[in-house]
């Protein structure tokens, strides 16, 4: 019964001592990329299991390009969040010292004590210069970057050609539409991958990895032991939201198509934990207990972030709704399209970039939803006051008036009957902070200004930092 179901068994004692003693271990792209974001004793302890074990590693050529797009944005990305939060405080210190100022002016008994704004000052001060100090002492990671290539080199399997690239895409519309792992969860995602002469549908890219692993593992005649941060159920076996082993499917599929090799996976620090039961790697366990609470404690703090809703489809972006004192007076809107904009720069080369587009139809039901509310509580003349910072390109321009003719044009556009008012309130190098006023009907959802606001501006290169309301109130 046991070989016919393997999926659904897990190994015992002896079969995983067998398991870890001779296969070969073969590690993700999201995996490889976390090692840069977890803390120096982690990040080091993994290059240092990546060397011990280096006869018996091995990527998938899938697993090579993956790695290979992203690097160098993570390594970037980390080096500018520095100055990025120091902007962010500065920012938000102005807006605070000019509300402040602005109640001051109309109420006769509420002053600024200039010793308190002093101190004030003095600590966002303190606060950014440590920050400068963290960015000096920022570990140089193109070292890991350097190790991770040494470790890996003679590593990395071969690529597919064209036509079986495309028979695998092929067969994945089948698979995914039978929500047959893996990669079924990605149906949604779009976008072409170009490289080596060879194109690749993003979707299907963990489709195209889990078929490399098995002609690996059936060319070599060995187990595989997959370790990837991926916690998706189109990799995992998941009951009542709790990841139990790996998909019975894949457990299944990968022992009928090589011959009977077995396969199994983890997460790096269940890796990390496992390794010294079964393995001499030279590695005392103080270090890796030390590395895995690491990697918990970055797991946990990631976590607290939401970054998608989970609806009853799976991962969506957030959605919109209207509600007049607490009761839900429109559906839910979905308010924008997610699409990826390609371009080709010469010599093999192309840029992709994710871009918003407003869903059509939206502006329609906004204003609508607005004029209803106003039918309602007869509200004829409204006041409400924003307070928008925008991120400036890192190539510098003079955008000054054409921001405010642009995010005028677009609150025109946007809201055709009410008036606006613009009034800088601050213009540095990196951002520039406006204040909006609004009078007219009342905006049901006010929401779906920064929305707006938000595609008209990314023509400029430009990005909203905040959106945050100032003033509304019934004039």
């Amino acid at each position: 019964m046991k070989d016919l179901f393997i999926g659904f068994y897990r190994p015992d004692e002896k079969e995983f001592k067998e398991l870890w003693e001779n296969c070969h271990f073969v590690f993700d792209a999201n995996m490889l990329l976390n090692v840069y974001r977890y803390s120096e004793l982690a990040r080091e302890t993994l290059i240092e299991v990546f060397q011990k074990l280096n006869e018996r590693i091995w990527i998938p050529h899938q697993v090579g390009i993956e790695y290979h797009f992203h690097v160098l944005e993570e390594i970037k990305g980390q080096e500018k969040k520095y100055d990025e939060l120091q902007n962010i405080i500065r920012t938000k210190t102005t807006q605070i010292e000019e509300e402040y100022k602005s109640f001051s002016l109309r109420h006769s008994n509420l002053k600024m004590d200039e010793k308190l704004l002093k101190s004030f000052q003095d600590s966002v001060n303190e606060l950014c210069n440590d920050l400068e100090n963290q960015k000096e002492n920022h570990p140089d990671l193109n070292i890991t970057k350097n190790e991770i290539m040494k470790v890996f080199t003679n590593k990395v399997g071969s690529p597919y050609d064209q036509e079986q690239i495309e028979k695998i895409e092929n067969e994945g519309e089948i698979r995914y539409d039978l929500k047959q792992p893996p990669g079924f969860r990605d149906i949604k995602k779009e976008g072409i991958r170009y490289h080596d002469e060879r194109t690749y549908q993003q979707k299907y890219g963990d489709l195209i990895l889990w078929n490399q692993l098995i002609d690996y593992s059936k060319d070599k005649e060995i187990p595989i032991i997959f370790i990837t941060d991926d916690r998706k159920d189109d990799w995992w076996n998941s009951i009542n939201g709790e990841r139990v082993g790996p998909s019975p499917q894949l457990l299944q599929e990968f022992k009928k198509k090589t011959n009977g090799n077995k396969f199994y996976m983890y997460q790096p620090k269940q890796f990390l934990g496992f390794i010294n039961n079964f393995l001499d790697i030279g590695i005392d366990n103080t270090t890796i207990e030390s590395a895995i609470k690491n990697i918990d404690d970055y797991k946990k703090q990631v976590e607290k972030v939401p970054v998608m809703v989970k609806g009853p489809r799976g991962p969506r972006a957030p959605r919109i709704q209207i509600r007049k004192n607490g009761e839900l007076v429109s559906r839910y809107i979905e308010p924008t399209d997610i699409y990826v904009e390609t371009e080709d720069i010469g010599n093999g080369l192309t840029v992709e970039r994710v871009k918003k587009r407003t869903r059509p139809g939206i502006f329609k039901e906004f204003l609508e939803s607005s004029r209803k509310l106003n039918e309602e509580e007869n509200i004829n003349s409204y006041l409400s006051q924003y307070l928008l910072t925008i991120r400036l390109p890192e190539q510098k321009s003079d955008h000054g008036l054409g921001l405010l003719s642009k995010t005028k044009s677009t609150l025109k556009e946007l809201l055709p009957s009410n008036e606006i008012q613009l009034d800088p309130i601050s213009m540095g190098s990196s951002t520039v902070t406006i204040r909006i006023t609004i009078t007219g009907p009342r905006i049901a959802n006010p929401n779906l200004i920064e929305i707006f606001l938000e595609g008209r501006l990314a023509d400029m290169g430009c990005s909203i930092e905040s959106f945050d309301k100032y003033k509304n109130r019934e004039i």
